[in-house]
């Protein structure tokens, strides 16, 4: 298993998050792997709060896939700003 070096990544509303990319295996009841998706592992960089990782996972395809959906509204919220950010920064510019 290879884990990525941490990155760092700024939202909406300027508020700086590190992150690490690393594989995620999916597995159903049986404990047989059904996805392998990449696990982003997200943590605020703010030193006025304690540190709460967010974790999203994205498939190969580059969906988003929800595995803890009964997240806060505000967590959601957060949550899709750093997937946006994420899609933004990955998607290559064209010229």
């Amino acid at each position: 298993m290879t884990i990525r070096p941490i990155n760092q990544i700024t939202i909406q509303d300027d508020e700086q998050y590190a992150y690490s990319v690393s594989p995620y295996e999916m597995a159903n009841a049986l404990g047989n792997v059904i996805a392998i998706l990449q696990e982003y592992t997200f943590t605020r960089m703010d030193d006025n709060s304690e540190p709460q990782p967010y974790k999203l996972y994205k498939t190969k395809e580059g969906n988003w896939y929800e595995i803890h959906s009964s997240a806060p509204s505000l967590e959601n919220n957060i949550l899709r700003k750093l997937k946006t950010a994420i899609d933004m920064q990955e998607t290559p510019v064209e010229i």
